[in-house]
């Protein structure tokens, strides 16, 4: 399995690292956790009218995408599928069908990854609420995610059981991140990124619903 060079943190709020050295395209920048002591504070994500399409999935294959044929979004994985789907750059939260109960075949939102992601693990059905840190700074802002009672079970449980692997962060049928886990996390999850401001708060408002 081919590891992009970039990476996008997913770490507990408590302060511990839970991931690093992953990929989710190659335009992201690696980016270290604050520590619990530094007490960021959230700003209100601007409402919006749907809920954005979230899956999180463990990573089972990851290549550049060689192939010829395009498609949308994601599709259900075949191996002759897999080797002949070409990558380009999702629209910017465009709204895409993700099943969450098959193995499937997707892009990074660069198009420069193309995946062959298990199952989803959890959905936006497992999140509680997600807001943006004001006090993180361009080029990098910092969205984090808090997830129901039985939302945070499953995620700590999925860390645990994955740990060296990547876990993919897939988002209206793109994925955005893909960092390989380091450590079981306990709290909250955090996603960084080197989209702007505005992007991160509607990303934040599209999860929020």
């Amino acid at each position: 399995m081919r590891r992009a060079t970039a990476c996008l943190l997913i770490a507990a709020l408590t302060g511990a690292v839970g991931c690093a050295d992953g990929s989710g395209g190659r335009s992201a920048d690696p980016r270290s956790t604050p520590s619990a002591s530094s007490s960021p504070t959230p700003s209100s994500p601007t409402p919006t009218a749907r809920l954005a399409s979230l899956r999180f999935r463990v990573v089972l294959d990851q290549d550049d995408p060689s192939g010829t044929r395009d498609a949308a979004g994601v599709e259900p994985f075949t191996e002759a599928a897999y080797a002949s789907r070409r990558c380009t750059p999702a629209a910017p939260h465009a709204a895409a069908t993700s099943p969450a109960d098959q193995a499937v075949i997707a892009c990074s939102s660069s198009g420069d990854v193309r995946y062959h992601l298990g199952p989803a693990r959890l959905t936006e059905a497992d999140v509680a609420g997600a807001s943006v840190d004001s006090s993180s700074q361009p080029p990098n802002h910092l969205i984090f995610v808090k997830f129901s009672a039985s939302g945070q079970k499953k995620f700590t449980a999925l860390t645990a059981e994955i740990i060296g692997q990547p876990l993919a962060i897939e988002l209206d049928g793109a994925v955005i991140t893909a960092p390989v886990i380091q450590a079981r996390i306990d709290g909250d999850a955090q996603i960084s990124g080197t989209f702007n401001r505005a992007e991160a708060e509607t990303l934040a408002a599209l999860l929020n619903g």
